[in-house]
């Protein structure tokens, strides 16, 4: 993955523990699509299943839409949008671009951690 990121969990003051990813900034986008979108194991397999589809030829394009972002799926690179923040904010900050192979690490490494997560909260 040629994208630099971190995975972590983190505490909230209230004392609940979750997932917090750290991506560079032009990533935005990316980063509000796996904490807002890809809130449990279902959510990454269901996003899994759209890549691959594009990934192995059974689809040119897919399109998914959550609480707050859509991503738009094609082979080489995906386009995920924040389309809660679009007419608020600068562009670059509520759009992002990612290979499409990166995106489906990230969420591949993302659903292990939420996973884990729910195995060691229980």
């Amino acid at each position: 993955m040629k994208i630099k990121y971190e995975i972590k969990v983190i505490e909230l003051s209230n004392g609940i523990r979750t997932l917090s990813v750290s991506l560079p900034k032009q990533m935005d986008a990316v980063s509000d699509f796996l904490h807002s979108d890809v809130q449990w194991e279902g959510d990454s397999n269901r996003i899994l299943n759209l890549i691959d589809k594009v990934l192995n030829g059974f689809s040119n394009y897919e399109i998914a839409q959550g609480n707050a972002c859509r991503i738009e799926i094609k082979k080489d690179n995906t386009k995920v949008v924040n389309f809660l923040y679009e007419n608020l904010e600068e562009h670059e900050r509520v759009e992002s671009n990612i290979e499409t192979q990166d995106l489906r690490s990230l969420v591949v490494e993302w659903g292990k951690n939420l996973l884990n997560l729910k195995n060691n909260n229980n």
